[in-house]
């Protein structure tokens, strides 16, 4: 844990991502479809939740998740990404810098959990995610 701006950070990252197979609700129509989704928390010991970006297909959620999941915004790095040195791939830099710190890409769909939930902060469980919309368009 890493204590930084009065909350209680689990690593370094400011934020973690999940990927999983999630349904949208809609809570007008009843209508439920499926799409892959990429859920955004900041990594703190509460995982709150800052957001969801949902895909057709997870061939398009993970390139998606191999572009920002890099640019995370790090504690020890006065809030910026990873430097990344010029001529490397961001993607696989990333990787090694996660396993060299004993963390995990969301594209590994280990899931962030509150360690309430599971005292080693994840789980493999899928297809847990749900939102409901109150937007008729779906």
């Amino acid at each position: 844990m890493i204590e930084y701006n009065g909350e209680l950070y689990r690593d370094d990252r400011l934020f973690v991502i999940n990927l999983t197979f999630g349904k949208l609700k809609n809570d007008v129509t009843r209508k439920t479809v499926s799409k892959w989704t990429l859920v955004t928390y900041r990594n703190t010991q509460q995982l709150n939740y800052t957001g969801s970006d949902f895909f057709e297909n997870k061939e398009v959620a993970i390139k998606y998740l191999k572009d920002v999941e890099p640019k995370c915004p790090l504690i020890s790095n006065d809030e910026k990404p990873l430097v990344i040195p010029n001529g490397q791939n961001a993607w696989l830099y990333w990787n090694r810098w996660l396993k060299e710190n004993n963390l995990f890409s969301a594209i590994s769909e280990k899931q962030n959990v509150p360690f309430w939930q599971d005292p080693r902060g994840y789980n493999y469980v899928k297809n847990y995610y749900t939102k409901i919309l109150m937007d008729p368009s779906i």
